[in-house]
């Protein structure tokens, strides 16, 4: 019995010496963002999947030796530690195609992708997550695949919000790992030195006594003879079997326990807060990094030196179907009067009569503003400061017949996904002079002026601000849907599309009332009235749609250019700034036929038309705007103006005489 345990010990020791254990090394890991496409996030501490964000992780086989092939992998496992789920859902997982590294990669420079490796991975809790990649790792290796890391990609549909531990994570640490188990890995190594002689057996049993003889006579005593030679020494006995295996040992003490996070649930700049608390704020997780104070602490998004985001806030779901539209309101009071209509022909002159009397002088006459610009010859460009106390970055512009009011944010962090109080700044038209600094929702993008008030959409607080414009006070604040951008007038309501929603929200602008949300297009931005319908520039889907004004039905969807962000009404035809693309596209208003796609500087965010030209906004560098001819499209010239001039929004407007325009980086406005 004892024979037959030791050969099956034996062949258990052959069996697992021929496995090795290995792990390969994670040298790159990085998400990218389609909200910041040109913005690295190499060095934060969580790799993010959601809408508009994919995962990039690559690692590094050469710690394997050359001696290392397929042949000798039979198991790799890829691990990952999820450490915030915001949203359940699923992903994918894809090898990627082309080179990239974690210092450089953008949503923009990101390489394509390849197969895919894994569908619909669920991810709906925090801990480990585990794929098998033995295929991969073994293609890597025989040099059939080429090995530029994997991709983790929300699934088509899927509304996942989840991040995972970066190599950058200081607190839990808990980086993608790709353990492998090695077969064979080696050559056979040289044999071992001889065992110790084992313990002399036992003596075998002696044999019975043999039957006694008959007694012989009695000999002679003899003489003693000599002693004999001593005999040889016997042989060896057969070595002892092993012993059993003794008891295993009482178990060690229990190692310290790691730090953890304490969940804190929304900031409150009245507490105080430890290292490794977690708060909530404006949609966004941060983790402290060092003890601060209250009361009045800064909000986690302007005290970099104590948080750090742990979770960025994720994009809004998509909207429900729309209500039923309501019945129609009361007609409202008439609007104010329009301007006076053109002067007619002077009909022939008189005979002259008689010389009166002179009269007493009157008072100095006033001059037109483009009087007064022709005498003081200020035929170029004017700057006009937005900064101070009501912050910098000025968006969206408009004017009321007299004034330029300027939408600003103090926001210095929008970059980091973070947002700032609003502001909207009033300017005299005919001189730039300030009339007065007036507060709204959270970063305002857009303005539209309906005849008596503005109208401000709140991108970061998902609602807009009425303002009367005679004195810039404050008629009330009305909830939209997320992420309102653009916005339009259309004689009586107010159209704003919501980005995050992918809808439309039309309110009654006499009292704000919603009259109904109506769904468009991927990512919707800028809104345009046409006189009987509203155009809706959807960046996320790269087309436009045509809303009915009176009832908000769906009139068609056209196509453009690669993430179209502005249009303007120059009326007969709709124009749409082409971002990706670099141009304009011109549709004809009663069908949606494209008439034509027209060059205009890099990535063009803003348009104006003045009567007979479209004016576009360029953001990139260098900042300009361009003017093209409205019933042709020639190019009639660029001009500079300040820093990356609607880097976030539409920021150009026509006031009669002269264009205005945000300059959003040099916190300044250009008037020409």
């Amino acid at each position: 019995m004892r024979a037959r345990t030791f050969i099956l010990e034996m062949l258990l020791l052959a069996v697992f010496s021929a496995f090795a254990q290995a792990q390969v090394v994670v040298t790159d890991d990085a998400n990218t963002s389609s909200f910041f496409p040109t913005t690295n996030f190499g060095n934060s501490i969580a790799l993010i999947v959601g809408s508009g964000s994919n995962t990039y992780i690559k690692f590094s086989t050469a710690n394997l030796g050359a001696g290392v092939t397929a042949s000798n992998v039979s198991k790799a496992t890829l691990i990952l530690y999820t450490d915030a789920v915001l949203t359940s859902g699923t992903m994918d997982v894809y090898q990627v195609s082309g080179s990239w590294s974690e210092g450089k990669i953008t949503y923009n420079s990101a390489p394509a992708l390849g197969t895919k490796l894994f569908s619909a991975v669920s991810v709906s809790s925090t801990g480990y997550l585990s794929l098998d990649m033995t295929s991969t790792v073994q293609a890597w290796l025989n040099g059939t695949l080429t090995n530029n890391g994997i991709a983790l990609v929300p699934s088509s549909g899927s509304k996942i919000s989840v991040s995972f531990d970066s190599k950058e994570n200081i607190f839990t640490s808990h980086t993608a790992q790709l353990p492998l188990v090695l077969v064979s890995a080696g050559p056979q190594g040289p044999q071992g030195p001889q065992g110790p002689q084992g313990q002399q057996g036992l003596a075998g049993a002696a044999g019975s006594q043999g039957v006694a003889g008959p007694p012989g006579p009695a000999g002679a005593t003899g003489s003693a003879g000599p002693a004999g030679q001593q005999g040889p020494q016997g042989l060896m006995g057969l070595t002892g079997m092993t012993g059993a295996t003794g008891a295993a040992g009482a178990a060690g003490p229990a190692g310290a326990n790691g730090t953890g996070f304490n969940f804190r649930n929304a900031f409150d700049n009245s507490a105080s807060y430890a290292v490794n608390d977690v708060v909530t704020f404006q949609g966004a997780s941060y983790v402290a990094t060092a003890a601060n104070q209250g009361p009045n602490s800064p909000t986690p998004d302007q005290n970099s030196p104590a948080w750090s985001v742990m979770a960025a806030q994720g994009t809004a779901g998509a909207a429900g179907a729309p209500g039923p539209s309501g019945s129609a309101g009361p007609v409202g009071p008439p609007g104010p009067a329009g301007p006076a209509g053109l002067a007619g022909t002077a009909g022939p002159a008189g005979s002259i009569g008689p010389a009166g009397q002179q009269g007493p002088q009157g008072p100095a006459g006033g001059v037109s503003l483009i009087q007064q610009k022709a005498a003081l010859l200020q035929w170029y460009r004017q700057d006009f400061a937005v900064g101070g106390n009501a912050g910098n970055n000025p968006v969206g512009m408009a004017f009321d017949g007299a004034n330029i009011w300027v939408a600003t944010s103090n926001n210095s962090n929008y970059g980091g996904q973070g947002y700032g109080n609003g502001y909207v700044i009033e300017l005299r038209a005919s001189d730039g002079f300030s009339l007065g600094t007036f507060a709204v929702g959270s970063f305002p993008y857009e303005i539209v002026f309906d005849g008596a008030n503005l109208w401000v959409t709140n991108d970061g607080s998902n609602n807009v601000t009425k303002l009367r414009a005679s004195d810039g006070s404050n008629l009330g604040t009305f909830a939209v849907g997320t992420l309102p951008n653009g916005i339009a007038f259309d004689g009586t309501n107010i159209w704003v599309a919501n980005g995050g929603d992918n809808t439309v929200t039309k309110l009654r602008a006499i009292d704000g009332s919603n009259l109904g949300t109506f769904a468009v297009g991927g990512t919707p931005f800028g809104v345009a009235f046409d006189g009987a319908n509203i155009w809706v520039a959807n960046e996320g889907s790269n087309n436009v749609t045509k809303l009915r004004a009176s009832d908000g039905s769906n009139l068609g969807t056209f196509a453009t250019g690669t993430f179209p962000t502005a249009i303007a009404f120059d009326g007969a035809n709709i124009w749409v700034a082409i971002y990706g693309s670099n141009n304009v596209t011109k549709l004809r208003a009663s069908d949606g036929s494209n008439l034509g796609t027209f060059a205009a500087g890099p990535f063009p965010f803003g348009l104006a038309f003045d009567g007979a030209n479209i004016w576009v906004e360029n953001s990139g560098n260098p900042s300009s705007v361009t003017k093209l001819r409205a019933s042709d499209g020639s190019n009639l010239g660029t001009f500079t103006v300040g820093n990356t001039p609607g880097a976030i929004g539409s920021g150009i407007v026509y006031d009669g005489a002269n264009i205005w325009v945000a300059n959003f980086s040099s916190t300044t406005v250009s008037k020409f």
